[in-house]
């Protein structure tokens, strides 16, 4: 489906020429300036785009039936007198043409329209004055919003690297934990070791016995991080489902 032309629903086919005129006058008298227009016939005034719109008024007039439409209030007066649900045809009541009279609107804040005082042409000068103004305006309004996206990146920055830092806190908090309960582990199995010791008993396999449990021990402790033979080495830092010894019921990778 063709795009309708720009303006094509706000103002006449007959009032285009002259709208396209005041833009002809308005965008030469500014170009020298540095100003520019875009395809959707808004300015560009200090590198800022102003948005411009321009409407045009209608009238209100009591509608006269075309032909069809008096062929279905005839069909509709002929089936009311035969049938009760006759449905009587929509036809409006007033047309609403264009009247020649626009308004030239700029950035939704200063119009400019025609009136028995003047016309729009007789404002061209007004409405340059408004469109350095309006840009004033839309710098304003641009920057803010920038500074308001700033802003909101800088917490959201702020906010990531405070929940990072919590997670690390975390982390660290749970692996000190953790490894604190190893070192009070190895610590019970020590005086259990001690208490073996004391016992009095010196055949070869408690003595055998009591080595291996000194092994397992500093295997055990963080402070000492012994490397055992079979279990390799303890990662403290876990919790204790996860450093929990499981049988292996595989020969693979032995």
């Amino acid at each position: 489906m063709p795009q309708a032309p720009f303006l094509a629903d706000t103002i006449s086919e007959e009032t285009l020429s002259r709208v396209c005129r005041i833009f002809d006058v308005l965008i030469k008298a500014m170009e020298p300036l540095g100003c520019s227009l875009t395809d959707q016939l808004n300015f560009i005034v200090n590198g800022e785009t102003v948005r411009v719109t321009v409407t045009e008024a209608k009238d209100e007039v009591k509608h006269i039936p075309t032909r069809e439409e008096n062929i279905q209030l005839l069909k509709y007066e002929e089936e009311r007198r035969r049938y009760s649900y006759a449905s009587k045809p929509n036809i409006r009541k007033y047309d609403h043409p264009y009247n020649g009279r626009i308004c030239f609107t700029v950035y939704g804040q200063k119009s400019y329209h025609d009136c028995k005082s003047y016309v729009v042409e007789d404002k061209l000068g007004e409405i340059m004055l408004s469109l350095y103004e309006a840009s004033e305006l839309v710098r304003q309004e641009r920057e803010a919003r920038e500074e308001a996206e700033r802003k909101r990146q800088e917490e959201t920055r702020e906010r990531e690297e405070r929940r990072e830092r919590y997670n690390l806190e975390v982390e660290r908090t749970n692996a000190l934990v953790h490894a604190a309960e190893d070192y009070e582990i190895a610590c019970k199995i020590r005086a259990y070791i001690s208490a073996k010791e004391n016992s009095g008993a010196e055949d070869e396999e408690t003595k055998a016995w009591i080595m291996w449990a000194k092994q397992k021990v500093d295997w055990l402790d963080p402070t000492i991080a012994r490397k055992d033979e079979y279990l390799g080495k303890r990662e403290y830092e876990k919790d204790e489902d996860a450093k929990k010894l499981k049988k292996s019921y595989s020969s693979w990778g032995w």
